[in-house]
């Protein structure tokens, strides 16, 4: 904390306990032109509007769905953020396709089938984020997950399996989230896992659960190999706590060598992750893809967010990166 937000606190404290508005005691605090420079008038400079600042975007989020015929955006409905759906070869044709009235509606992804789009809302801001589906054609609006005091966290989608998505849901213990599979057509959730302790779930492009993520003991996070729905006893790869807010693994790239990337900034000796040479496609972190984390012409999938490299080989391989080049490349267990 500055010597000058201390004093600011200061003042500040005093004037509430003395019952005085301290702040009006500087006047270079509440007068802009008392800090110009000298023979400057601040008067002729307007302030930013609010709304300008802290207002709704025109438009944000904009996708593209998966056959390329539309286009989809977030932009305002009488002052709410909402879905827009527009023909692809003419986006002056958009229509809203939500209708939220007290909420903004802020992330969205349309489902692989392209059949409808898919968004994550709450109800009058009690975090309880339910996943509802918006058919594009009829505009029928469903609730995939009609569950009370339950949030769904989205683990992974597939380029391949167009009718089914992977999410995981807390209704059996709040503390926990476990991992279902839900068809998008029927609405039947399948469960994959029950939870008892793990924080994430990361999948391959076959839907298939890969890793299993748990916090531990020095404040880093334990990295957990999963085949056919079970959990392996010990943790393959761990971080700690300096690592633990820059380094976690970030997926599979769709390609020949079926290996995992990270995320940087892992500044210390490199620990495998897990790989599947022979194994099935992958699909690139835990999150829905947008459009800055979609596969590249040769295949690989890459993120804006984050630098990522593979190194091909007959083996398959991870570069773990950091804020300075990579430090070093390591070939990974086979699945």
């Amino acid at each position: 904390m500055t010597m000058l937000r201390k004093a600011s606190l200061t003042a500040l404290a005093a004037g509430l306990l003395s019952g005085t508005p301290a702040l009006s005691q500087d006047p270079s605090m509440t007068s802009p032109a008392a800090t110009a420079p000298a023979g400057q008038d601040l008067s002729a400079y307007p302030l930013i509007a609010r709304e300008a600042l802290f207002g709704n975007p025109t438009r944000a989020s904009a996708q593209i769905s998966p056959d390329g015929a539309y286009l989809t955006w977030l932009a305002p409905r009488d002052g709410v953020l909402n879905i827009w759906l527009a023909p692809a070869d003419d986006p002056d044709q958009a229509r809203a396709i939500t209708g939220s009235t007290d909420r903004p509606i802020r992330q969205y992804f349309w489902a692989p089938d392209g059949k409808s789009v898919l968004y994550v809302q709450d109800k009058g801001g009690d975090e309880n984020f339910l996943l509802y589906g918006v058919n594009v054609e009829t505009g029928a609006e469903t609730t995939l997950t009609p569950f009370e005091d339950t949030r769904v966290q989205i683990i992974g989608a597939s380029t391949t399996i167009k009718d089914a998505i992977l999410v995981s849901l807390n209704n059996r213990d709040p503390r926990f989230h476990d991992v279902y599979r839900l068809d998008l057509g029927s609405g039947e959730l399948t469960k994959l896992i029950e939870n008892e302790g793990y924080a994430g779930f990361m999948a391959d492009d076959n839907l298939d659960v890969r890793v299993a993520l748990r916090p531990n003991q020095t404040g880093g996070m334990d990295v957990f190999k999963v085949e056919d729905n079970v959990i392996a006893p010990e943790p393959f790869s761990s971080t700690d706590m300096e690592d633990s807010l820059t380094t976690s693994p970030a997926g599979w790239p769709i390609s020949a060598v079926r290996s995992a990337i990270s995320r940087p900034a892992r500044s210390r000796p490199i620990r495998s992750i897990i790989s599947r040479p022979n194994g099935p496609p992958p699909i690139p972190r835990s999150r829905p893809r947008s459009i800055s984390s979609m596969p590249n012409s040769k295949g690989n999938t890459v993120s804006s967010r984050a630098p990522m490299t593979i190194a091909n080989g007959s083996s398959a391989t991870i570069r773990w990166w950091r804020r300075a080049p990579p430090i070093s490349t390591i070939a990974t267990p086979e699945h």
